[in-house]
């Protein structure tokens, strides 16, 4: 059995490393709180719809996915009431049941969470960076122009 549980978890831990990692990037560049364009309009291939009066102040939008953030929480509307999902008309005070279960606004924010993904490079790509990459500085010692020397 132990033997099982180590081959799961071995199994999973570099997706949800990743996983882990995207969040991390998309919360510190405040990617959660931009909303898409037309963020008001439920996507056509979505079967729900929103109520006028949905209660959400702040922050609302609908992703692509169908996906409703609603202030501090991300709701699934399909899930809402036991119902088929185009008879649903999303509103916070009738969807407490559709609110997801991991919301990454408040599930990851310990620090060292939040600085997990902060690593510095071993190398820029060169479309990053006009001078000598990082790789090759340490090889040939520091670029004269970042010393401040005339370059010639």
């Amino acid at each position: 059995m132990v033997v099982r549980q180590t081959q799961t978890a071995a199994m999973w831990r570099n997706p949800c490393d990743i996983q882990l990692k995207q969040i991390g990037i998309c919360l510190l560049r405040g990617v959660y709180d931009m909303a898409p364009e037309n963020a008001h309009v439920v996507p056509a291939h979505c079967s729900f719809t929103v109520h006028p009066a949905h209660c959400c102040c702040g922050v609302f939008y609908v992703t692509e996915q169908c996906i409703v953030r609603c202030e501090a929480q991300f709701y699934d509307p399909c899930l809402c009431v036991a119902q088929q999902c185009s008879d649903i008309v999303f509103s916070k005070v009738t969807c407490a049941a559709g609110r997801l279960p991991f919301n990454p606004l408040t599930s990851v924010v310990e620090d060292n969470i939040l600085l997990y993904i902060m690593k510095w490079p071993t190398s820029l790509p060169a479309n990053e960076d006009s001078s000598v990459c990082v790789e090759a500085q340490r090889s040939t010692g520091p670029n004269p122009r970042q010393r401040g020397a005339r370059v010639l």
